[in-house]
């Protein structure tokens, strides 16, 4: 046997030898075996064999990799099912946080076993994925508990107790928790997982306030009670009786003005006095709140830091500012007028719009009537109106074009001209901005946001104006009004501020007018609603709160009357309401703080003398410091309904 090696295999060589001999055997008489020998005259013939062998003994680095290949593939196959289920669960979380299925499950032991069904099937699926990856048991963990924590929701929604629009849950100790407490600490918790301890440190010590990353949670729909979208009538406001919308019941508007209220929702730690206000107003029999939706500038706080650009740590604290006033609204049964811009330099306004085109090289002109004229500066508009619009709440899942609580969107506060030339622009602004907002928003009510001030092509009307000065600022209450894309007609009146020497008398004289006058039209010209949406009385200027308490209550008897004859007053929304804690928004003049005592306003059934007072449910700050009572009206119509 010889052996030779070529390439990596070793050849190993047998030789049979084969004879012939034809010999005889031997005779063995022990033996059992007959030999037969062989013999040949032939040569050896050589067989060769080649037996392949590795040339590494040892295999497991090929194994190794093969199990290796195995394993990530059956890695990325079970993330690919719990990613499945992760997504379907996201399905099933939006439908739970609709409203109509909240109210379905409530009201159908069906429904909520359909879901459950649905929910037990999806970690079925998960429980089919098995464990042994560290990875893949984290990310099925993950999804279980939040598909577990839907279920519990399901439970709470149908164990919880509806009182006042409020949810409230049974606790583990046995005792029921209103669900702010519990969202509260869910904030809290989120933020801590999310950021760690040190951004909760941070926060708190070098930013004054709690973290809020509320990008991170998205709470169901359990607290929110079922509203109407309002609409109109002719000259009246009116909300739908049934699911249906076959029936609708008439409404007049008994409201007031916070615009600060956004402002002061962005940090958790002043979130309470947002609350505390919709409460307390709700409690007084207050029915809508008009407020602002915009901050346009450079500041720190500012939600637009240039046309369509939005402040990232702003724009996701601030915006969701805004979910967390509409929601508060709902939940107290508010509906809320939301301003969109703002005429004057507070809060940004036009300026700040104009000031941005100008700084990014447009030639626009040097006034800012060009806010309402050039389309550099109306397109950044168009844009902002967008993004508000069509925003979906954070805390809801509900898009503000769908959101009932939302009364109306207003354009503009207060719009003037530098003069009367620039009126036909300001009058097509409206036209055009009108016209737009409806493509994205034909649910909600829409008002332009004027004072009220007639023009000179209404020279029989304008002599109502309080001064020859009003019109000559650019707008007219008719022509401003009758825009088809516009519902109601909006009004404010300040006698104070407007007539500044004329006494008690003559200030009540006009008012009285101006509001008759306003009303009038919208009954016989425009064909439209019309709400006082801002009305005060100066502290400053007036001497006694018996002062004060006349002009305001001049102007609720004015709308009773209105609403007694079913004319076209639909209400009023006095200028403003604080609570304790929010001083440094109170204008120099006009403003009330609530006490909180306040638990409801006094009502006039049908047939009563108007609005009567309410002892001490309001109070004055004068300019001194000191507290006076003050006797707020609520104007209850006889038979109507108070929204």
């Amino acid at each position: 046997m010889t052996h030779s090696h070529r390439g990596s295999f070793y050849s190993t060589t047998v030789t049979y030898t084969f004879h012939n001999d034809q010999t005889t055997p031997t005779s063995q008489s022990n033996s059992t075996t007959n030999a037969v020998p062989v013999h040949s005259t032939e040569a050896p013939i050589p067989i060769t064999v080649h037996l392949p062998q590795q040339t590494q003994p040892n295999s497991a680095p090929a194994a190794t990799k093969i199990q290796s290949a195995y394993r990530a593939h059956r890695i990325r196959t079970l993330h690919r099912t719990i990613s499945s289920v992760d997504s379907a669960a996201d399905e099933l979380q939006r439908v739970i946080q609709r409203q109509d299925t909240v109210d379905a499950i409530r009201s159908d032991e069906r429904e909520k076993l359909r879901m459950n069904e649905a929910l037990m099937a999806l970690l079925l699926r998960l429980d089919s994925v098995p464990g042994w990856d560290p990875a893949v048991r984290e990310a099925r963990r993950k999804v279980s508990r939040r598909i577990v924590g839907m279920q519990e929701i399901l439970d709470a929604i149908t164990e919880s107790k509806v009182e006042d629009g409020q949810s409230y849950f049974w606790g583990y100790d046995g005792f029921t928790r209103n669900w702010d407490e519990i969202l509260a600490e869910m904030e809290e918790d989120v933020c801590k997982s999310t950021g760690g301890d040190e951004l909760e440190r941070f926060c708190a010590e070098h930013l004054g306030f709690r973290c809020l990353q509320s990008d991170q949670l998205s709470f169901p729909v359990l607290w929110q009670p079922k509203m109407a979208f309002v609409g109109t009538n002719s000259t009246h406001f009116v909300v739908a009786e049934d699911d249906h919308g076959g029936n609708y019941s008439e409404i007049y508007v008994n409201g007031w003005n916070s615009y600060w209220l956004m402002e002061k929702s962005i940090w958790v730690s002043s979130r309470s006095k947002v609350s505390k206000m919709l409460r307390m107003g709700a409690q007084m029999g207050l029915t809508v709140c008009r407020t602002w939706a915009f901050s346009d500038g450079y500041g720190s706080s500012a939600l637009q830091t240039s046309p369509g650009v939005f402040n990232e740590r702003v724009f996701r604290v601030r915006v969701s500012a805004l979910d967390y006033v509409i929601v508060e609204a709902r939940k107290n049964k508010l509906r809320l007028i939301l301003s969109l811009v703002n005429n004057l330099n507070a809060f940004g306004g036009k300026t700040q719009y104009v000031r941005w085109a100008e700084e990014a090289g447009v030639n626009v002109s040097q006034t800012d009537d060009s806010f309402f004229s050039h389309p550099t500066v109306k397109d950044y508009y168009k844009a902002y109106i967008k993004a508000i619009l069509t925003r979906k709440n954070s805390l809801t899942g509900v898009k503000y074009s769908e959101d009932p609580a939302i009364f109306a969107w207003e354009l503009i506060n207060e719009p003037r001209c530098l003069s009367n030339s620039s009126a036909p622009v300001l009058q097509a602004w409206i036209t055009e901005m009108a016209a737009y907002v409806k493509s994205l928003d034909d649910k909600h009510l829409l008002t332009v946001g004027i004072e009220g001030f007639y023009g000179p092509k209404t020279t029989e009307r304008s002599k109502v104006n309080p001064g020859e000065w009003a019109a000559s600022l650019g707008s007219d209450f008719i022509q401003n009004s009758a825009v088809d894309n516009i519902d109601f007609a909006s009004v404010h009146a300040y006698p104070d501020s407007w007539i500044q020497k004329g006494d008690s008398e003559a200030k009540m004289n006009f008012l009285s007018r101006w509001v008759d006058s306003h009303i009038s039209d919208g009954e016989h010209v425009l064909k439209k609603p019309v709400l006082i949406t801002e009305f005060g009385s100066s502290l400053r200027m007036n001497k006694t709160p018996e002062d004060t308490n006349l002009l305001l209550k001049t102007v609720y008897d004015r709308v009773y009357e209105s609403a007694k004859k079913r004319e076209a007053g639909a209400g009023a929304l006095i200028w403003q309401l604080l609570v304790e804690g929010v001083d440094e928004y109170a204008d120099q003049e006009f403003w009330i703080a609530i006490s909180a005592t306040v638990t409801a306003l006094n009502a006039v059934g049908p047939g009563a003398a108007p609005p009567q007072a309410l002892g001490h449910a309001a109070e004055h700050r004068n300019t001194r410091g000191a507290t006076t009572p003050h006797l707020l009206k609520n104007a209850v119509f006889a038979s109507t309904t108070i929204i």
